[in-house]
């Protein structure tokens, strides 16, 4: 059986992660290394937010991602029991993540390349009007919105079902396509595929890519393709990970 050594990744503005971090400075965790080059595993404690910038600085790192919850709603994350770290690869299913792919071009010329492993937001403010015209590989389209949210799987328990859509299983392997404020509201389930999008409006349009973290503003095209990237996920194997992230949808939207 393959062992466990992990790396710890903390955020100690929360008082769970105070008490991880002690606990860890205590070797309460025997399977702990403050030498990243032994780790195999990052153990990252926080929030989802947290998780996703911890995956997205270290991902080219080869490390597998076990997270522990310390915050208040935990798509990303595990909680323990008691204090005992899995040892051995057996005790974690994996979730294989495909971050997309995002090149964004200002209106200044300025490119930049980013890496979403939850969703891309493209609009601005919420009483602004754009129009967004969309080239893929298998669709064409002109939309007027407020907005537009491309999700992957793994995003959807994220902004999006902040907009009232159901979530993807992890497995899926899917795309969603939505726009904000249009009539009909729609949305498009894609494979991972490159879509160019140019986007128009009175307004500066901004992008989002995570949540504020990647956020870039007067933008003037967007294009997202799959990536060749992968991040494993790792969670508790006595856990069903979209079980867990189905009764969460449901509790954040008020239905439990």
């Amino acid at each position: 059986m393959k062992k466990l050594l992990y790396y710890p990744v903390l955020d100690t503005k929360r008082p769970k992660a105070i008490d991880l971090q002690k606990d860890i400075e205590a070797w309460l965790y025997q399977n702990i290394t403050f030498d990243k080059k032994k780790a195999n595993a990052f153990l990252v404690a926080w929030g989802d937010g947290f998780m996703l910038d911890a995956m997205k600085k270290h991902f080219d790192e080869g490390k597998l991602f076990f997270g522990i919850n310390c915050g208040t709603l935990w798509f990303l994350l595990n909680t323990l029991q008691e204090k005992s770290l899995p040892k051995t690869f057996e005790e974690l299913d994996i979730v294989k993540v495909h971050p997309m792919q995002i090149e964004v071009v200002t209106q200044e010329a300025t490119r930049h390349i980013l890496y979403a492993i939850n969703d891309v937001v493209i609009g601005g403010n919420i009483l602004d009007y754009f129009s967004f015209d969309l080239h893929g590989e298998s669709f064409d389209k002109h939309i007027l919105g407020t907005g537009l949210i491309l999700s992957t799987s793994l995003g959807s328990s994220g902004y999006r079902l902040g907009n009232w859509w159901p979530i993807l299983p992890m497995q899926s392997d899917l795309w969603w396509l939505m726009w904000l404020a249009t009539k009909p509201f729609n949305y498009h389930l894609l494979k991972p595929q490159s879509i160019h999008i140019s986007p128009s409006g009175r307004t500066p349009i901004m992008v989002g890519v995570d949540g504020y973290g990647g956020k870039i503003d007067d933008v003037k095209e967007i294009s997202l393709m799959p990536s060749n990237k992968s991040i494993s996920l790792w969670f508790l194997a006595s856990n069903d990970f979209d079980s867990k992230r189905i009764a969460l949808s449901n509790q954040k939207l008020g239905w439990l």
